[in-house]
């Protein structure tokens, strides 16, 4: 089924109604079947593109107050005020968070929490 530049429908659902003023439907094919769309401009266009974009993510700041002290078979030692800790993914610290990872970034061993990155020093 073809839709039409007036607003014809596609599997029995009418693309003028769900089209804002100013849009005309059209059919892409796809190389595992047909789809259909809607190509809409301006200011639509401009606002689903701003949607997508995704947010810009800073480096996650380092916490002063931890110590890595050795990595081991995808655990690491880490030394705080309360004592050393053997931590590995999804392990939750107190005062410290939930560990995301152990992992080397920038040539380096780090420990990825959910307040920041553990260093060795």
């Amino acid at each position: 089924m073809s839709p039409d530049a007036a607003g014809g429908s596609a599997g029995g659902v009418s693309l003028a109604s769900c089209c804002p003023a100013g849009c005309s439907p059209g059919v892409s094919l796809v190389s595992f079947g047909a789809s259909f769309g809607v190509s809409c401009g301006g200011a639509a266009a401009a606002a689903a593109s701003k949607a997508d974009a995704k947010p810009e993510v800073g480096r996650l700041p380092v916490i002063d107050s931890w110590v890595l002290q050795d990595v081991s078979r995808g655990g690491a030692l880490i030394e705080g005020r309360q004592g050393v800790y053997e931590v590995y993914a999804g392990d939750v610290v107190p005062g410290l968070g939930r560990i995301d990872a152990v992992r080397r970034q920038d040539g380096r061993w780090v420990v990825v929490t959910s307040r920041g990155l553990i260093v060795a020093r």
